[in-house]
């Protein structure tokens, strides 16, 4: 089990960018963040969110490791492998 401790205001990032950026992927991330740290299952976070357990796992390892600025930097490193010039 991946142990997270939240912070009010890392409650309240997560909350207000959950939609604030233009990659879904982005914004599921905060969203599963967001509701793991009001404190819901996982089960109910995996089920709410549809992630699977492996999923879940990685993106609350991505918190821990490195808190909301690494969640924005793979968001950033996202979009920019997705837009390709034409």
């Amino acid at each position: 089990m991946i142990r997270i401790t939240f912070t009010p205001e890392g409650i309240d990032a997560l909350e207000r960018e959950r939609y604030n950026h233009r990659n879904p992927k982005a914004q599921r991330r905060r969203e599963v963040l967001y509701l793991k740290g009001l404190g819901q299952p996982n089960n109910q976070i995996k089920e709410s969110c549809g992630i699977s357990g492996p999923t879940l796992a990685g993106y609350l390892k991505l918190y821990r490791d490195g808190g909301i600025e690494t969640l924005k930097e793979c968001a950033m490193r996202a979009v920019a492998v997705s837009w390709r010039p034409t």
